[in-house]
């Protein structure tokens, strides 16, 4: 309710809202009652995202596989009366979708084709004053912004940020690669498919999740 509220408040005052929906084995039977919720309002954007491994975790109990996730949004898409709104923030396989829906997704530009955690183009900043890629990774620091008890300038922050043999580039270098051997003999890696995300990696075997099939879109 609070949320809603919310959402009014901003329209009311002519702010642009948007929303993100955790998609998640526990509202998959609401998906399409949130869809209709969501689109009640006049929003800049209704996004989705699936439901992630927690990396401090072995199992994560909400979690969907990548598979599953494609699953519930091609559902929600599909649903949805205003496709140029909706649109998929999770980095997904291509393969994961069925080819025909995911042709429409990329006309609407529904669907997310890479992960800034691999580009290093974004970060989160913890109240501690750890950077990490995203929330995901929270309790997992590349770097922090504090000496002692002062915080570094911006030169020190980009200098260690951006250095090539610094923490940031190292790590973001290591999940630069194929998450299957089976996308190496296929086309889709390097053109519209980043792979996924890797978090997901940590708990779902890419050789049993993804297909390796090459999808042609129009």
């Amino acid at each position: 309710d609070q949320s809603i509220k919310g959402i009014e408040n901003l329209i009311t005052t002519g702010i642009d809202a948007s929303t993100e929906t955790v998609m998640s084995k526990d509202n998959d039977k609401d998906l399409e009652n949130i869809v209709d919720l969501t689109e009640q309002y006049n929003l800049k954007q209704s996004a989705y995202s699936i439901c992630g491994p927690c990396l401090t975790e072995k199992n994560s109990e909400f979690s969907l596989s990548l598979n599953e996730g494609a699953k519930m949004f091609e559902r929600a898409f599909v649903h949805s009366k205003y496709k140029e709104r909706i649109k998929l923030i999770t980095s997904s396989t291509i393969c994961s979708f069925n080819p025909e829906i995911y042709s429409d997704m990329r006309k609407y530009k529904a669907v997310s084709r890479g992960c800034h955690i691999l580009t290093g183009s974004r970060f989160v900043l913890e109240p501690n004053g750890d950077i990490i890629p995203c929330v995901h990774f929270a309790g997992l620091p590349i770097m922090n912004i504090f000496e002692g008890e002062k915080i570094i300038s911006a030169k020190e922050f980009l200098g260690e940020y951006n250095s090539p043999k610094g923490n940031n580039q190292t790590f973001r270098k290591m999940l630069k690669k194929y998450p299957s051997t089976k996308c190496r003999d296929d086309g889709c890696w390097g053109n519209e498919c980043s792979g996924g995300c890797p978090i997901f990696w940590s708990q779902y075997s890419p050789q049993q999740e993804i297909k390796g099939l090459e999808i042609k879109v129009r």
